[in-house]
């Protein structure tokens, strides 16, 4: 064992190094948690769109597109699931308060919407998604979220023309 500068040794190095590397056991379990608690709630909203009345392609029920979107949901979160440690967490997952922050700020966005609006309440989201969870820059972050908010107002009330 030698001695480094700072007078630890490599010995105390290594045990450093491998604790808080990228497949250690608890950021796994901790990544493996968080994905578990994302299906379970795309469980739930599957569940709450069939009651909800799926109807048929040709004339879609009011659960028809929840489903749709909590199954794309499931499969995500499933893939994430098979995929291994190390690409997990280098592609930013395994935080459980990254995962408690995005599902308070999914769950509040419909409570939002109602006194904002789309546009400003797609923007505020994806802004706490790539800056605060995914830790992107302010201008990436405020690109990517003003062509967010942009892009679902010209599809809902430009081109569908949904009364906002």
């Amino acid at each position: 064992m030698s001695e480094t500068p700072d007078g630890s040794t490599t010995a105390d190095f290594e045990e450093h190094r491998t604790s808080s590397s990228p497949g250690s056991r608890r950021e796994r379990v901790t990544g493996l948690a968080a994905v578990a608690v994302i299906a379970a709630f795309f469980i739930f909203c599957i569940t709450e769109s069939v009651s909800a009345g799926v109807g048929r392609l040709s004339g879609p029920g009011s659960g028809f597109w929840p489903l749709v979107v909590a199954v794309a949901g499931l499969l995500c979160s499933i893939a994430v699931f098979l995929m291994p440690s190390a690409r997990f967490r280098s592609a930013g997952g395994g935080s459980l308060s990254s995962l408690l922050l995005g599902c308070l700020s999914l769950a509040a966005f419909p409570f939002v919407y109602y006194y904002l609006g789309l546009p400003l309440t797609s923007f505020i989201l994806s802004m706490i998604l790539l800056k605060v969870i995914g830790r992107e820059g302010w201008v990436l972050s405020g690109i990517v979220s003003a062509a967010l908010a942009g892009g679902t107002y010209w599809v809902f009330v430009v081109l569908l023309r949904v009364p906002m």
